[in-house]
């Protein structure tokens, strides 16, 4: 059975983007699919503290975070993972801290650098992205959102080699 996550990077359990994560796990789960909501919100974890246990070779941690918190058990479930959406509202001109800290956590320890840059992930994932903001469809090129939030989309195809949406 497929597994699909959906990661809630709003400080609002129940807001504009965790609604929509969840009326996209509703969808999937329809056709069978096993799904899960995690709230970041209610998890204690911090984003990576460069330590690069994850990138030494012939270490227990190589290719994995070596942090040990709140965030380390969705992280082995995101190891089993089909399919993630990752859902943030725009504050301040890009995602919150809380989806920071859940990207650089997921995607540092699978990237390999080498050329070109590598992926210790073993498996494709899929991803999907969520954004959500209050502002006039205008203001989205006005102030430059689409580029700033297209970066994020470059890293699910070079680590875990796959098609975001």
């Amino acid at each position: 059975m497929k597994k699909i996550y959906a990661l809630n990077g709003s400080p609002r359990s129940n807001g504009n983007t965790a609604l929509i994560l969840k009326k996209a796990l509703e969808g999937a789960a329809s056709v069978g699919t096993e799904i899960e909501f995690i709230d970041l919100g209610k998890l204690n974890f911090s984003g990576c503290k460069s330590c690069f246990e994850c990138k030494r070779k012939g270490s227990k941690n190589f290719g994995k975070c070596a942090l040990k918190d709140d965030f380390s058990p969705v992280l082995e479930k995101l190891q089993q993972a089909d399919g993630i959406i990752m859902g943030s509202p725009v504050y301040f001109g890009g995602e919150t801290g809380l989806y920071r800290n859940a990207l650089e956590r997921l995607f540092f320890p699978v990237l390999r650098y080498t050329a070109p840059p590598g992926s210790a992930a073993g498996k494709k994932v899929n991803f999907a992205f969520v954004y959500t903001m209050n502002i006039p469809e205008s203001a989205i090129t006005e102030y430059g959102y689409k580029e700033t939030l297209e970066k994020t989309l470059k890293f699910p195809e070079l680590v875990f080699k796959s098609d975001p949406a």
